[in-house]
């Protein structure tokens, strides 16, 4: 009896935002913001896809949120880039 189990992978459907359209979006300070921005991720399992929720800021927003909350951000659930741009961050996640 084959004890090994497949492997499971996960693959990236969808990256997606209720504020911005993510493929397109330019901010408004290239080296400063912070988006709220949603991944859609199924697996070769054969279950349905999962949501997963997450900030994208730069440095520069972190550290203007810093000077401004007396020292300390929370980061879970946060990818920091140095500026936007779809295909790395798609990249990343995938």
């Amino acid at each position: 009896m084959d004890k090994t189990k497949p492997i499971v992978t996960a693959r990236l459907e969808e990256l997606s935002s209720s504020d911005i359209d993510v493929r397109n979006f330019q901010p408004e300070v290239p080296d400063r913001f912070l988006e709220y921005i949603e991944a859609e991720i199924s697996s070769t399992a054969g279950d349905g896809p999962d949501r997963f929720s997450f900030d994208v800021c730069t440095p520069a927003w972190l550290a203007e949120e810093l000077a401004a909350s007396g020292g300390v951000v929370f980061g879970r659930y946060r990818i920091i880039v140095d500026r936007w741009d779809f295909s790395v961050i798609e990249a990343a996640i995938s």
